[in-house]
């Protein structure tokens, strides 16, 4: 997120980041402590492993790289499937959000 600030021809207050999980503020963007410890205290601590044991079973979703600690990501290759698996992290009373060029 840094990098993408600096590049930047103006430079932002406040950035929100992650699907909105991460806040930083200030010139070096620093991660905002208060808002930081509120996301922490809504995020399980068996949240990642919850979601990732629940799309085990979806095998046409492919875990992916990311940077940030409170959010997981997949890539899927049929939009059927990914919508079956937000079905599934809804029912562990999660949030999900489907970024693709099919929808």
């Amino acid at each position: 997120m840094r990098e993408l600030a600096h590049s930047l021809p103006i430079r932002p207050d406040v950035c929100i980041g992650d699907v909105g999980t991460s806040v930083h503020f200030g010139p070096e963007l620093m991660p905002l402590s208060d808002i930081e410890d509120w996301i922490d205290s809504a995020w399980r601590p068996d949240a990642s492993a919850a979601i990732a044991a629940a799309l085990q079973m979806c095998a046409q979703l492919c875990p992916q790289q990311h940077c940030g600690g409170r959010r997981l990501s997949y890539t899927f290759k049929d939009l059927n499937s990914a919508y079956r698996a937000v079905l599934m992290i809804r029912a562990h009373g999660f949030d999900a959000l489907i970024s693709s060029a099919f929808s």
